[in-house]
């Protein structure tokens, strides 16, 4: 090397080690600035990023407390109250029609009606709304109207919406021939008493409206009017209108506010050593968001809007708005909500779709977004239930203890929408009353919950409802809910009525109808299936299922399920102890008329020790007419008088019809009870038909043989069912000398059968075994890389997945090809974690199509897609920097808009990266 290039060389190290001496003082900088810590003692907006907050004092503010503005934000609330919403004199007094005299109003309302005097205020003992008075409008004529008191409103900064007034319903619009004509007006009055109209609008079904208020202070009233009744004839079903908590508030003011915002925390420590806060410390609450008295509509105490990465941890929330969650997080990507105790007083819901609930989390569909929902107590009332998620694609929600007393028409404790790769795990429900757990979606996963239903209680639009524990939804609707696997829950039924309403105080009168068969309103169910796609599975769930009331039907699973497109659901090793029925075949939404394909293995049905006179093994449901033949009894093991032809057929329903086989196990021995392979053994029925011919093994055995006993046909009246025995059997042995015995065999349970040559044949009763068959086919998750954008640089990976069972996975770039052609397979070293090495293409969005064949053979319902667009590559000649980059990089490292001979990654930035870049391309 000569003098020129040493000295060169010398310079270059010399530089690059003062620079890289720059960096780190730099990088040094940049961390403690991470770290900033800032005390706030007041409401306001936390709009400085990469700071930890912490709150010093108890606040409140009349609307919105805290709004978070900015990325990578972590507030700790220290223990401390955050009161939000607490502008004074909103609200109508007497919303709910509490106060008044017998069937008159509180004096602060105004009835107007043209002639009849049919508006009065009724008790709720006749319809259940909401406390112990409604607003009954009966026949009333065109024109009837009411009017509210006056209630002050927060002031409008802008002219967006910022009020809500709203009136529960209590005559579904169903009901009516047709649905009549409403209008409801919002008036404003000034400091000067001028009255002019805010907001007006006609209605035959909408419960709450949004308007604007004025920007100057003044005072609001309400105007409800029966514009056009149209007779208001009744439907079947129908009622007479009827309204309740008519009020209305400001709109949307929260504790604390998230909206587009990433990597936002929200707990609840001591700042000293960073542990959590204990939350309850004697009567004293620690960390606490409270919504105050203007009870603002869907004033969420916590709401996160966007964005993604978010987490809520170890925060008590308590707030009584009209459909104000505790948590709300719509359309964030990632959430994380841990610790919480949340206390939700919401009265109703205006929209019975359960959408929200006290703690909601959803995101569109298939929107590639995780949702962690863990270790949290839920307190949701009577008015929704008390977690509701929905959308994304991958969820946990487990460890929590979720109550509820909501009786609203698909409301329930636990509901997932229609997210996929969910998993529900080690909950505790108590709804009293109330519903457990509803699921939508795929390849989800529910088990190891405990669910406890206290009892039935009407609702104000159906009276009495079917209440499940456990419910899978998909109402037939494409695409059809399939890989959904319910295994190892406890589910405890008390069927009783909790309150009565008049004038048909019983949802079921007796004594009996006509033909000796009850017809039930209110039941009460462990399981309920209608998931329709294939591939679901419920195992080894302990249902417990106590009459209380007999009015109240109790029932231990109702099957539904999969006579449509024919795919199998599988029932197997459940224990089903029932006071009423074990399994119902039929019920609402459409279950009755679809069962079918529906195998029943080893499950465990017991008649209940305080089992009443209407007990019946077998049951039929509201809706019926099941005339396929698919569905089959095996393996049953009855107890306490259970039996599998102990049916309740309703005269006034469909048919349906089943199969009761047993397990069969024949084992050929010699006279020195020696395995005798080779032995031919043939198994007929009572018709003389072969039920099985075949040789022994190498262990003397015919294997686990599947023999029908019975075969039961229903034509939907109990004596016109007709039941056909194949019972008793048949079994001859020939051995290989060509000697032969055969023995007689009544199969009323799976049995043993040893066959000992010149020795006495023996006979035992089976105990259940695991399934023979393995019909389960396998899904997967845990995709690595999750699917979406990559970076043309990062183009070639390793792609893994997961599947349920040990499984041997392909894939296809191209749609419509079977397992079988698919060029593409996964290595894997267990069977469980697949792995690929994959070199994409830049600029171009790829989609594999994988599918995964179990050891049995069971291939992936349909193939899952996967797809990862690779961004285009940047232009890659060649180029080279000098003397001048590097001068400007160091005179611009500090600058906000470096030049592009500095930022020549074009990041908007001039950093270590574009030195790198220079060091490297020197020239």
């Amino acid at each position: 090397m000569n003098t020129k290039n040493k000295i060169i060389f010398i310079a270059k190290q010399f530089l690059l080690l003062f620079l890289l001496a720059i960096v780190f003082f730099i990088s040094i900088e940049k961390a403690q600035a991470y770290t900033n810590v800032v005390h706030v003692n007041a409401c306001g907006t936390l709009s400085t990023a990469n700071t930890t907050y912490i709150l010093d004092n108890d606040v409140s503010s009349e609307g919105t407390c805290f709004t978070i503005g900015a990325n990578n934000v972590e507030f700790n609330i220290n223990g401390k109250t955050i009161t939000y919403d607490t502008f004074a004199g909103t609200g109508f007094p007497d919303s709910g029609f509490e106060n008044g005299n017998e069937s008159q109003l509180d004096p602060s309302w105004t009835v107007s009606q043209p002639s009849q005097n049919t508006i009065t205020r009724r008790a709720n003992s006749v319809a259940p709304m909401v406390g112990g008075w409604h607003l009954y409008w009966g026949n009333a004529e065109n024109d009837s109207r009411i009017t509210s008191p006056w209630s002050a409103l927060p002031v409008n900064a802008g002219t967006n919406n910022n009020a809500t007034v709203y009136a529960l319903r209590g005559d579904p619009t169903w009901g009516y021939v047709r649905a009549p004509l409403f209008n409801m007006t919002v008036e404003y009055k000034d400091g000067a008493g001028n009255v002019s109209t805010v907001f007006s609008t006609d209605f035959t079904s909408q419960q709450s409206f949004d308007f604007p208020t004025k920007q100057t202070a003044g005072e609001y009233r309400a105007i409800l009017t029966l514009k056009d009744g149209y007779g208001l004839v009744l439907g079947s079903y129908g009622k007479l209108p009827m309204f309740d908590e008519f009020s209305m508030a400001p709109m949307a003011k929260h504790g604390i506010a998230v909206s587009y915002r990433t990597n936002v925390v929200i707990n609840n420590k001591n700042p000293d050593d960073n542990t959590d806060v204990v939350m309850h410390s004697g009567d004293d609450i620690r960390g606490s968001v409270i919504q105050g008295s203007a009870k603002s509509y869907k004033g969420h105490s916590i709401n996160i809007y966007g964005g993604g990465n978010n987490s809520v941890y170890n925060i008590y929330v308590d707030n009584s708005g009209w459909e104000a969650a505790g948590i709300s997080s719509n359309y964030a990507a990632t959430i994380r909500i841990d610790g919480n105790e949340v206390h939700s007083h919401n009265p109703y819901r205006h929209n019975r779709a359960q959408l929200f609930a006290a703690v909601t989390v959803s995101n569109s569909p298939g929107v590639l977004a995780d949702f962690y929902v863990t270790n949290n107590t839920i307190y949701s009332g009577s008015g929704w239930g008390a977690l509701y998620m929905s959308g994304g694609d991958r969820a946990e929600i487990a460890n929590n203890t979720l109550y509820t007393s909501s009786t609203i028409t698909n409301h329930f404790a636990l509901a997932g929408g229609v997210t996929t790769n969910m998993k529900m795990h080690d909950n505790i429900i108590e709804a009293n009353p109330g519903q457990g757990i509803s699921s939508g979606g795929n390849n989800n996963e529910i088990y190891n919950n405990t669910i406890t239903l206290h009892g039935q209680e009407p609702n104000m639009e159906y009276g009495y409802i079917e209440f499940d524990g456990i419910k899978l939804n998909d109402y037939f609707n494409e695409p059809l809910n399939k890989n959904l696997y319910i295994h190892d829950n406890i589910i405890n039924i008390f069927g009783k009525i909790n309150r009565y309403y008049a004038p048909d105080p019983r949802p079921n009168p007796l004594p009996e109808n006509g033909n000796g068969n009850t017809t039930y309103t209110a039941v009460m169910n462990g399981i309920s299936n209608i998931a329709s796609g294939g591939n679901v599975r419920f195992s080894n769930n302990t249902i417990t299922a106590r009459s209380i009331d007999k009015e109240v039907k109790v029932n231990g699973i109702s099957p539904g399920g999969t006579g449509l497109v024919g795919f199998e659901t599988v029932f197997d090793h459940n224990v089903i102890d029932s006071d009423m029925t074990n399994v119902e075949l039929g019920g609402y939404a459409g279950q009755g008329n679809q069962v079918g394909n529906v195998k029943l293995y080893s499950n465990t049905l017991i008649k209940g020790e305080t089992a009443n006179e209407y007990y019946h093994t077998i049951g039929m449901g509201r809706v019926g007419n099941i005339t396929k033949d698919l569905m089959r009894f095996i393996d049953t093991d009855l107890q306490n008088g259970a039996s599998l032809t102990d049916i309740d057929l309703k005269s006034d329903y469909g048919r349906f019809s089943y199969w009761v086989d047993w397990y069969l196990n024949i084992s050929v021995k010699d006279e020195n009870s020696n395995p005798v392979p080779g032995a031919r053994i043939v198994v007929k029925d009572k018709n003389d038909s072969i039920v099985f011919d075949g040789l022994s093994d190498d262990s003397g055995s015919s294997g686990r043989l599947t023999v029908d006993q019975l075969q039961h046909i229903g034509s939907g009246i109990l004596d016109q069912s007709t039941v056909t025995q194949f019972s008793p059997h048949s079994i001859e042995i020939t051995y290989p000398d060509n000697t032969s015995k055969t023995e007689p065999l009544t199969l009323d349970k799976s049995k043993n059968v040893i066959f000992i040559k010149d020795n006495v044949t023996q006979f035992s009763d089976a105990t259940q075994q695991p399934l023979n068959a393995d019909t389960i086919s396998p899904t997967f998750n845990n995709v690595s890389p999750k699917p979406g954008a990559i970076a043309w640089d990062q183009n070639s990976f390793t792609l893994s997945i997961q599947s349920s069972e040990e499984a041997t996975c392909k894939y296809s770039a191209v749609a419509g090809v079977s397992f079988e052609n698919m060029p593409n397979q996964f290595s894997s070293s267990d069977g469980l974690i697949h792995t690929k090495e994959l070199n994409l293409p830049t600029g171009a969005s790829h989609d594999l199509y994988v599918s995964c064949r179990d050891e049995t053979g069971n291939i992936s319902i349909d193939p899952y897609v996967i797809t990862y667009s690779v961004e285009a590559s940047p232009n890659t000649d060649p180029v080279f920097y000098g003397i001048s980059n590097f001068t400007n990089l160091f005179e611009d490292w500090f600058k906000p808009s470096p030049r592009s001979t500095s930022d020549v990654n074009s990041d908007t930035r001039a950093d270590a990266k574009d030195l790198g870049i220079i060091m490297s391309n020197w020239q």
